[in-house]
Formats: C-alpha cells, sequence, structure tokens
C-alpha cells in the first residue's frame, strides 16, 4: 500500500486499486461486519423456534441484503438510492431487544410484517431529514442506544451460559455449496402493536445512522456529508430492508465498527467497499458456509457479542458526557433509561384491570421503546439555561483555567524560570490569581 496518501487511489473515492490492495481491504470490513450481520438471525431464530435449516437461511440472506445495501452506500442508484459514502451495512443489533420482544409474542412473521412498516418510516426519515432531524439531538439518541445495549446484556450472558450450541452442532455437511434466497419463506403477519413498538426503534436506528454516516465522512474524507447523503442512505436503508422482509431478512443499519476502519485507514475508495459487498453477497449465496456460521456454539456467540453490547453502552455514555453532564441532561437519560428498562423488566408492569392489551403489547417489553418516546419529550419539555446553563460556562471555565495553566508552563520552560515569573513579565496574571 502506497504511503502517500494524497495520490494512492486507496485514499480517493474514485480509482482501481491493485489486487493486492483491493482484496485484504475489502476483507478487513467483511471480518468487522461479519458477527454482526449473522448474530440477529442466529438470535431471533432461537427465540422464535425456527429450525436449523430456517436459521441457516436467516444467516444466508443477511449476508445477501448487507452486500446488496452496502454496494448502494459505495454506487448509488439514481442519485437518490444510496449515500456515495464509505459504510458497510447490514442487519443490526439496534433492532434485537424489539425483534426478540415481537418473535416470542407472535412470531416471526410478525416481526417480518412489522419490518415492511418500518422500512416505510426509514424512507420517510429520509425525505424529510431536515423537519425531523431537530427531534433528536445527541443526549436523545445518546440515552435511547445506551438503553438498546443495556438491554442485550441479558440476550449476551444468556448465550454465553448457552453450552455449545444446538444438537446437531458441527453437521453441517448436507447444505448446498449454492442457492438463491427464497421468497417469502415464511407467511407476513402484521400485527399493529408490534408495527408501532418497531417504527420507533427505526427511527432510532435511523438517527443513529446518522451519526455513522457522518462519522465515516469526517474521519475519512474531513467534511461532513451532505443533506443529499445523508437522505440517500436512509432512503436506501428503508428500501432495502422492506425487499429483505420478503426474503426473511432482518432491519438493516450502519456498522460503528467499520467506520471505526474508515476513521483510522482512511481509505475510502468506492471499490473496495463494493468489493466488501460482493464477498458478502457471495457467501450469502453459500449454503454450506452460512450452515457453518449457524453452527457456531452459543457460549461463543455470548462471549462474542458481550464485547459489542458493552461498547454500545460505552460509547453512548461518552457521547451524553459531551459538554459536560449536565443537570438536565441527567434528567433526560436517568428517567428515560430509568422506565424503560424497569417497565420492560417488570412482569405486568402495563397490564391490569382497566389497562388496554395493546399497552402491554407495545410499551411493556421494550425498554427501548419507552426510553425513546420519554427522552423525546424531556428534550422538548424540559427548559434550557438556568442552573443548566451555570455547568456548562462552568465546565468552560475550568477548560480555560487548565488551558492558560498549560501556557504558563511552556513559556516558563522557554525561558528557564518559574512559570509564574514567565507570565508576570509578560504583564499578565497567573490563573491562580484571576
Amino acid at each position: 500500500m502506497s504511503d502517500n496518501h494524497g495520490t494512492s487511489v486507496l485514499f480517493q473515492q474514485e480509482g482501481t486499486p491493485t489486487p493486492q490492495e483491493l482484496i485484504p481491504l475489502a476483507l478487513q470490513h467483511v471480518v468487522a461486519a461479519v458477527v454482526g450481520i449473522i448474530t440477529p438471525g442466529i438470535i431471533v431464530a432461537n427465540t422464535c423456534g425456527l429450525s436449523g435449516d430456517e436459521r441457516t437461511m436467516l444467516i444466508q440472506v443477511a449476508l445477501v441484503m448487507a452486500g446488496i445495501v452496502t454496494l448502494l452506500q459505495a454506487f448509488p442508484l439514481f442519485g437518490k438510492l444510496g449515500s456515495g459514502l464509505p459504510i458497510i451495512m447490514g442487519a443490526s443489533f439496534a433492532y434485537v431487544p424489539t425483534l426478540v420482544s415481537i418473535g416470542g409474542e407472535f412470531g416471526i412473521g410478525a416481526i417480518l410484517g412489522a419490518e415492511l412498516a418500518g422500512g416505510v418510516v426509514s424512507i420517510l426519515f429520509g425525505l424529510f431529514l431536515k423537519q425531523i432531524r431537530k427531534l433528536f439531538p445527541p443526549v436523545v439518541t445518546g440515552t435511547v442506544v445506551f438503553c438498546i445495549g443495556l438491554s442485550l446484556y441479558t440476550v449476551a450472558i444468556g448465550y454465553m451460559a448457552g453450552g455449545s450450541g444446538s444438537e446437531n452442532f458441527g453437521s453441517v455437511a448436507s447444505a448446498g455449496w449454492f442457492e438463491l434466497p427464497r421468497v417469502v419463506p415464511f407467511e407476513l403477519m402484521f400485527v399493529p402493536s408490534a408495527i408501532a413498538s418497531l417504527a420507533i426503534v427505526f427511527v432510532v436506528a435511523s438517527v443513529q445512522a446518522i451519526g455513522d454516516f457522518s462519522g465515516a465522512s469526517m474521519g475519512g474524507m474531513d467534511s461532513e456529508p451532505t443533506d443529499e447523503e445523508l437522505s440517500g442512505g436512509l432512503i436506501s436503508q428503508g428500501v432495502v430492508t422492506m425487499l429483505g422482509a420478503f426474503f426473511g431478512a432482518l432491519p438493516t443499519s450502519t456498522y460503528g465498527q467499520n467506520v471505526g476502519i474508515v476513521t483510522q485507514t482512511r481509505v475510502i475508495n468506492r471499490k473496495v467497499f463494493a468489493a466488501a459487498a460482493i464477498i458478502l453477497a457471495l457467501a450469502g449465496l453459500m449454503p454450506k458456509f452460512a450452515a457453518v456460521l449457524s453452527g457456531i456454539p452459543q457460549a461463543v456467540i455470548g462471549g462474542a457479542t458481550v464485547n459489542v453490547f458493552a461498547t454500545i453502552t460505552m460509547t453512548d455514555i461518552r457521547i451524553l458526557s459531551q459538554g459536560g453532564l449536565t443537570p438536565r441532561k441527567s434528567a433526560i437519560a436517568g428517567l428515560s433509561v430509568a422506565l424503560g428498562m424497569g417497565i420492560a423488566l417488570t412482569d405486568g408492569a402495563l397490564a391490569g384491570p382497566g389497562m388496554p392489551a395493546w399497552i402491554s403489547i407495545v410499551f411493556g417489553d421494550s425498554a427501548v421503546t419507552i426510553a425513546a418516546l420519554v427522552a423525546i419529550v424531556l428534550n422538548l419539555v424540559l427548559p434550557k439555561g438556568g442552573p443548566d446553563q451555570e455547568v456548562v460556562e462552568a465546565v468552560e471555565g475550568a477548560d480555560e483555567v487548565v488551558r492558560e495553566g498549560v501556557s504558563a508552563l511552556y513559556k516558563g520552560a522557554a525561558r528557564d524560570m518559574p512559570a509564574v515569573d514567565a507570565v508576570r513579565a509578560d504583564g499578565e496574571k497567573p490563573p491562580a490569581e484571576k
């Protein structure tokens, strides 16, 4: 690989890298994404009591759809369907808590039916991005994704305690070498309560995707993504998710770990991401490969994902802490997470005489749904300023004192005298005396 970031095509969107550059860099993205792509399908299959063949099929179609949506990001269709940014997409953990809740209650058909409606939500979010985006500042998105991470801990720990996996672990030899995804492998069901709860998660996932699009653009290209790029990315996410529902695929979103690779390597060439997309899609067309992945022991899946889920929560703690964890932020995040997790973990919290059954179905099992709604409402109604602003000003004042102190140390070192004397020699007051 060339060390000259200014001339190598790897650090430009256009151009053709050599095979020696293209294949390893594409595989790097594939390896980083593959656990995230296959694991939601394995979790949902187990929750819904699907057979081994059906679980293999979910993994297959997840890989194929990840390839399609990633290819659209690299090379948008019609200038609208795709972002044109260096991004990898696939089945997302953000949806898993709600998918598990829906699947346990109504089965896989209800998941896919709700997913169809959710894809429409993602498309609408992309079309009306400017009007909607202001409802989701970092304090809201950080709170909701933090709650997603917390909700997934029980899934990871349950898998870690699951032993060596299925009874037929290791017997995947009967799987074929090539097979196209089946159309409508499960009957679609449209359950209003399932649609409502998953639609909220699609909104949250869309906001999270905006953050990843921005991270990839700024980290790899030193520029903010345009509204057109963000809109195209969200619309393509919704379209591919709707298409995937007819083949048994789970909802897609962006992958933060691959954004991290872009930020570190600054490789943004479209053909690297197209090659990764093709590798994923080809792997999905090979049932034998998918069957091997489906035979991974549950304990291994749990060990691999618990770190991912922990990273999700800690990342969003950092988002919430940007600019100081002010009283207002603490109130929004604390109350939202407390209500979301508290209601989800308390059986029958929203059930009882006089309480409509649909309320418990929509809100009773999904911490993410409750947390999202509460965070949005609190962010709209809680006043800004006051004690909250005083904390911000105090943090900014402390930062200024630290900067002045460091500057004084440098001045003293340069003149070979105490920092206080160096500052006074310039006619300034030392930070401690201000």
